[in-house]
């Protein structure tokens, strides 16, 4: 009687833990959609017209592919260090800097730089393309 009580126990355990994974793999799927469909769109809506406006996709590109190695670094609570080592090769010195010495949320200032990036572009597009 004791062992099925503790097989039992044992299933239910092994099934909470299955489900935190599979969680925080779904989650990170978004995470990963994320990083492709912002640069799609960006490339897609936002308007070439100055050299600005060219600047300002470039630097939402390595904003939003940085954005995963930020994420990452804080899910792990990995020190500030090791989170700009996995962007620095995506983001400048500045950049870098901004974010390690505004925010202890590193990747709220990620979202913080991505939104002011596609705010700006958005007055480039027609009204139905900044309904999405």
């Amino acid at each position: 009687m004791l062992t099925f009580a503790l097989s039992l126990l044992l299933v239910f355990k092994t099934n909470s833990s299955y489900a935190r994974w599979w969680e925080g793999r779904v989650v990170w799927g978004q995470v990963v959609n994320f990083g492709r469909n912002l640069p799609r769109l960006m490339l897609t809506w936002a308007p070439r017209e100055t050299a600005e406006d060219v600047a300002a996709i470039r630097t939402a590109l390595r904003w939003s592919a940085a954005a995963a190695h930020i994420m990452r670094c804080h899910v792990r609570q990995h020190t500030s260090k090791e989170a700009e080592r996995g962007a620095a090769h995506l983001l400048s010195p500045p950049e870098l800097e901004y974010l390690a010495a505004g925010w202890t949320h590193r990747p709220l200032g990620v979202a913080h730089v991505l939104s002011r990036l596609v705010a700006r572009s958005r007055g480039g597009m027609d009204s139905m393309m900044q309904v999405g």
